[in-house]
């Protein structure tokens, strides 16, 4: 599939299990087939140890109204997964200056959905101003709390791959 931008909008690269650029897709078909293709997710952490999940607008395709990691973004062509990660804390929580650190990856599938994801994690020690247009709310959460939330299947699929492999 050539990688060429066309009338569908912004694309996508997509990848194999070994994370392998295979092709590129509009980004708006990627969840209806689904096609692999690569995510990051960004954990913000407060200077309490708390961490900052996002809510999802209801109008969401995938997981809508459910809690998620702080910060979800399709990695686009020709950006690394750091790159993607400093965007969508630009983007959605207005955070800039971090360095965030690499956590883990792994391909997750969940129904129209698969996705190669990057965790990365990061502390921020001033309020954050979530982007409304992005997000329905977000807040900061113990790691009780989050446990709770995970056991009231209230938090997507994607968070709790990631959840249960760093918070065992």
């Amino acid at each position: 599939m050539p990688v060429e931008k066309m009338p569908e909008g912004k694309f996508v690269e997509l990848v194999d299990a070994s994370d392998k650029v295979v092709g590129a897709a509009p980004r708006k078909l990627i969840h209806k087939k689904p096609l692999p293709h690569r995510a990051v997710h960004v954990w913000v952490f407060n200077a309490l140890g708390e961490l900052f999940l996002q809510k999802r607008p209801n109008t969401m395709e995938l997981c809508p109204s459910m809690w998620d990691s702080s910060v979800g973004e399709h990695v686009e062509i020709g950006e690394t997964y750091r790159q993607a990660a400093q965007r969508g804390l630009k983007e959605e929580l207005h955070i800039r200056g971090t360095k965030p650190k690499r956590l883990s990856k792994k391909l997750v599938k969940h129904k129209n959905a698969h996705e190669m994801i990057t965790l990365f994690a990061t502390t921020f020690g001033e309020k954050i101003k979530i982007n409304k247009k992005e997000l329905a709310g977000g807040k900061f959460f113990s790691k009780a709390e989050i446990i709770e939330l995970v056991k009231k299947k209230k938090t997507t699929p994607f968070f709790n791959v990631f959840f249960k492999k760093c918070f065992k």
